[in-house]
């Protein structure tokens, strides 16, 4: 027999998803990735989150919406929740005991159809800020937003792109979500902006905010420091195989690691412009990209870095709000 720890921890171990599928979770497969099971319960409706935590390699789920919105913990808790408050935790280590032992019966296994084996691991507060994105975050309708169109000036016919829809977001408050991606494209964390506010998720991980228009189309790079500087760029400069990308501010080596393997991944021929602000801090940021691509040895690229030269205007956002913009023959529409 298990020592009465050794069994707990086993429990928590045990994937969370093949547990929550047999107590009537299904799986939303459009919603989940590689590190996160996005599951709604057939009848009464119920959505939580799965993940498993990085180090202790627990699983875990967080409640999306309703009345429990908020609600987390291990599969003890979803045992509880599920079943009740009389149902115990002797109850729960029989429950689990068959999925320990390889001894589920047949006929009351899950359907494999209805959830993810095994996940990415991921730090608790990474799992935090990625469960809360999705619970804040909807699309643009049609790239209409108040605060995206009205204050900073970006056109909804740029916003509505395909590849730059799936990369911007709002909450209920109007204010715009920038998500930041790592190479497998899982969320780490989130920028939202709006009028007077800024702010970056708790506990969130600044890796890339990207808008790609995917591998076969993109034909050039374009970097800058914030999402909406390099979206007004996109207005002013529109490339439809452009890849869009930003780093909320000064660079870290994950960053670092990030966007040289974009630069890696740029077409022969293809174009890296660097959006930088028009300050110091630009100048550096501009020239920290340029040796990225020069250790990248890309002399099959073109590099360019291109500034604001519109008096008083410090970023892109400064130049396309002071700028009218003649609208182009090849203007961006909605596909």
């Amino acid at each position: 027999m298990p020592r009465f720890d050794d069994e707990l921890d086993q429990m928590k171990r045990y994937p969370l998803p093949e547990v929550a599928a047999s107590l009537g979770y299904v799986e939303v497969k459009k919603k989940s990735t590689r590190s996160t099971s996005w599951m709604k319960h057939e009848k009464s409706g119920h959505k939580i989150i799965v993940s498993v935590r990085a180090g202790s390699g627990h699983y875990t789920f967080f409640t999306v919406g309703g009345s429990g919105a908020g609600d987390a913990g291990s599969c003890i808790d979803l045992l509880q929740m599920v079943h009740g408050s009389s149902f115990t935790l002797g109850n729960c280590r029989q429950y689990m005991r068959p999925f320990l032992g390889g001894s589920v019966p047949l006929a009351k296994r899950p359907d494999p159809k209805h959830f993810t084996p095994s996940l990415l691991p991921t730090s608790p507060d990474v799992e935090k800020a990625r469960a809360t994105f999705q619970a804040i975050a909807s699309p643009l309708d049609a790239g209409r937003n108040v605060y995206l169109n009205n204050t900073r000036k970006l056109s909804p016919s740029l916003l509505s792109r395909p590849h730059i829809a799936a990369s911007v977001f709002q909450d209920k408050q109007g204010r715009a979500i920038f998500p930041h991606r790592d190479r497998h494209g899982e969320v780490t964390g989130f920028a939202s902006r709006g009028d007077n506010w800024k702010s970056f998720s708790k506990g969130g991980i600044k890796s890339l905010w990207y808008a790609d228009p995917g591998r076969d189309e993109r034909t050039s790079l374009c970097i800058g420091e914030a999402a909406i500087s390099v979206l007004s760029y996109g207005v002013l400069h529109y490339d439809p195989g452009s890849c869009y990308l930003s780093t909320e501010g000064a660079m870290s080596p994950l960053q670092r690691e990030l966007i040289a393997s974009a630069i890696a991944k740029l077409p022969a021929s293809g174009t890296l412009t660097i959006a930088a602000d028009a300050d110091n801090a630009g100048d550096a940021f501009a020239e920290q990209i340029i040796q990225l691509w020069t250790a990248a040895a890309r002399d099959d690229t073109h590099v360019k870095v291109h500034q604001p030269s519109l008096s008083g205007a410090s970023d892109w956002n400064d130049e396309l709000v002071g700028t009218i913009v003649p609208t182009p023959a090849e203007s961006p529409q909605p596909s």
